[in-house]
């Protein structure tokens, strides 16, 4: 029984992981992008970027390795649009992280909209970007909301 509970609790985190459009860090790094996305075949993608141009874009595959425990395998990844090639090495093709998601969380005091309030909020124990990329964005925290009123979903 303690099998099929677990078994439960993991479905309903990766519907949750995997039922929005993306995971963004909030606009207080409003001139960034910094997205995480979940698929519900276990890949994923990130993205970071700033003042218009995108820096990091990595691909990946993940499990739940245990309760609010992601396993994050960086896969290569060639983006030709912008011109980046992210390959794997053996420091940096492999990322297991604590997170913990937050229903309805605060609402977030954001430059130039105020208060935005989002349905989710995803805080990673560290930045789930590669080792090499962290330079980008250090940030563990996402967030997720309705995307008929949170444009900065992809």
């Amino acid at each position: 029984m303690d099998k099929e509970r677990e078994g439960n609790k993991e479905s309903e985190v990766q519907k949750i992981l995997a039922g929005t459009r993306g995971w963004n860090a909030g606009l207080e790094v409003y001139d960034f992008l910094h997205s995480v996305r979940f698929n519900p075949d276990n890949t994923g993608n990130m993205v970071s970027g700033g003042g218009q141009v995108l820096s990091v874009n990595v691909d990946f595959r993940y499990s739940l390795v245990g309760e609010n425990r992601v396993r994050l395998e960086y896969m290569e990844t060639l983006d030709k649009t912008w011109g980046l090639h992210f390959i794997p090495t053996k420091t940096n093709s492999i990322k297991e992280l604590k997170f913990e998601l937050v229903e309805n969380p605060d609402p977030v005091d954001e430059p130039y909209i105020g208060k935005q309030q989002y349905g989710w909020l995803l805080r990673f124990s560290h930045s789930p970007f590669p080792s090499n990329s962290e330079d980008f964005y250090r940030g563990n925290l996402f967030f997720a909301g309705d995307p008929d009123k949170d444009n900065r979903l992809l």
